[in-house]
Formats: structure tokens, C-alpha cells, sequence
């Protein structure tokens, strides 16, 4: 999956050539190749939660996760922090893993009544709460 919200500063700031000869240059192998992978065979494969849609009740998944910015850079958060977890030496990684990320957030994913899915149309046709609104900030004298 091509990532919807790519990062533009990669491309306008690159720092080098990658050098394959270079050890730090060769990505290291990761167990999932993208977040749509890791959501689509490991995330919603384990993760068993009864969601209900209706809204501002229960719990709430958007089967099109990928729609909503904040669910996109969330999950792809977990997945970077999995693949961390998973080749890190520390035998409690994956728990702390469990613990300290996906409990935290899960429950701002599946929120029902707030969360990024929440009032989800079956018929996909709606699609997120929108950004916050922000005003400019107002100029210093002096």
C-alpha cells in the first residue's frame, strides 16, 4: 500500500544516497512490508473486539481504516513499534508492546462515542470527523 499521507519533507530533504555497500543504509527486515499488511494479517487478525457501529455506542472499526488520517498514522505507529519489539533483545518487548502501545491506543481507535471511526456509515459514505479547527496565531510587536 502506497502511503496516503506521505511524508513531503523525504523528498525535498534528502540527506544522502543510499548505498547499498553500507550496512546503515540497507533497510533491516522487517516482519510486515507496510501498515496494510501488518493491519490486514497481525492487527485484525488478533486484535478481538465486538464492535457495534451504531453510533456513540460500543465500540467502533471502519473496515476502510486507511480513510482516516488519524487511524492511518496511529496504526502505522503500532506497526513501527511492533517490528521494534520484535527484534529488540529485551525477552519483555512484545509485553510492554501490548501494554504501554496497542492498549493505549485501542482506546482511541475503537472509541464509539469520540474515537477517529466513531458514526462510521455502513455505506462508507462518510468519512471522518474532520481536522481541528486551528486560528493563526496572532503576530508579535516588537
Amino acid at each position: 500500500m502506497t502511503d496516503p499521507y506521505p511524508d513531503d519533507e523525504a523528498d525535498v530533504f534528502p540527506d544522502h544516497e543510499a548505498d547499498p555497500a553500507d550496512p546503515e543504509d540497507v533497510a533491516p527486515e522487517t516482519v510486515f512490508a507496510d501498515v496494510e499488511e501488518f493491519v490486514t494479517l497481525y492487527f485484525s487478525q488478533v486484535i478481538n473486539r465486538q464492535v457495534s457501529n451504531s453510533p456513540g455506542r460500543g465500540l467502533s472499526w471502519d473496515p476502510r481504516w486507511w480513510r482516516h488520517r488519524e487511524v492511518y498514522e496511529r496504526l502505522n505507529a503500532l506497526w513501527q513499534a511492533y517490528e521494534g519489539a520484535v527484534v529488540s533483545d529485551d525477552p519483555s518487548a512484545m509485553s510492554r508492546w501490548w501494554i504501554t502501545d496497542v492498549d493505549a491506543h485501542l482506546k482511541v481507535l475503537l472509541d464509539g462515542a469520540t474515537g477517529p471511526m466513531s458514526h462510521v456509515d455502513p455505506d462508507g459514505s462518510w468519512n471522518g470527523h474532520g481536522p481541528l479547527p486551528c486560528a493563526p496565531m496572532p503576530q508579535q510587536e516588537g
